[in-house]
């Protein structure tokens, strides 16, 4: 493994190509449902930057999505880099998340788990199948930002772990 493994967010952020990192961000900046998120995530830039909220509103959202990504060695931003993905799939990424749940055997909604959902144990073998299926049709970079994700923060306790080898992969292709 050449590419130490993201412990947080942010560093999953960091380690995704440009583009794809500022689409990630522009996409919590601009979704009108994650409005609140957003103003969070400038509160707390502000308050990291030492800036006022109304200068960093004024902004334009190239320049916001700047300063996010200038800031990703910032702790305080973690739940901000968290909801960018967050909302990135939702908006951007379902046919991908689909696509690898189905491959799990995991029953969704368009990609969404419900609340109770019956998350079965997958293997490593299972989480490299359903990635290298899914760069045939969906970008490098976004197979591996899922696959980062659900390496942060597992579906289930049985998912801890599966992810690392197949993360580790794609993230050396981009």
């Amino acid at each position: 493994m050449s590419q130490a493994l993201p412990q947080n967010f942010r560093q999953l952020l960091a380690a995704l190509p440009l583009p794809f990192r500022q689409a990630v961000v522009e996409s919590l900046l601009s979704d009108k449902e994650a409005k609140s998120a957003a103003q969070e995530a400038m509160q707390a830039l502000a308050s990291l930057r030492k800036m006022r909220p109304q200068t960093i509103a004024q902004l334009s959202r190239a320049d916001r999505t700047r300063l996010f990504l200038s800031s990703l060695g910032l702790a305080a931003i973690e739940t901000s880099a968290m909801q960018c993905f967050q909302v990135w799939f939702l908006r951007h990424g379902r046919e991908l998340m689909g696509s690898m749940l189905d491959a799990w055997k995991v029953t969704h909604t368009l990609g969404e788990l419900a609340d109770d959902a019956q998350i079965p144990a997958v293997d490593e073998a299972a989480v490299e199948a359903a990635a290298q299926e899914a760069i045939k049709t969906y970008p490098r970079e976004a197979v591996a930002a899922y696959l980062g994700y659900n390496h942060l923060a597992p579906a289930a306790a049985s998912w801890e772990g599966m992810f690392a080898s197949a993360l580790s992969k794609h993230l050396e292709g981009i």
